[in-house]
């Protein structure tokens, strides 16, 4: 099963009210950005496995994206395979 948030607010909201294997969270979201939200989720606590899916794919933004606390990063243009084999891991 997949979950969808259209924003930060509704995504942090969700990722602390249920239980997800993981989080998959894009960094350019409204209201709220995806940096934000990590950072708050784990600032309360939040240990889901968290992916950063996004089109900031240099170096700067993956590591930034790391340091908030996302256990890993993919970059936009991405394989679905390649996706579903870091979530899956």
């Amino acid at each position: 099963r997949v979950d969808m948030a259209t924003d930060g607010d509704s995504g942090l909201a969700m990722a602390r009210a249920s239980e997800f294997d993981a989080l998959v969270v894009d960094r350019m979201l409204p209201e709220k950005d995806g940096l934000t939200l990590v950072k708050e989720y784990r600032e309360a606590g939040g240990k889901t496995p968290t992916l950063f899916l996004s089109a900031l794919g240099d170096v700067q933004n993956r590591v930034q994206g790391l340091k908030v606390g996302a256990d890993d990063y993919l970059a936009k243009p991405f394989a679905p395979a390649e996706l579903a084999a870091r979530v899956e891991a």
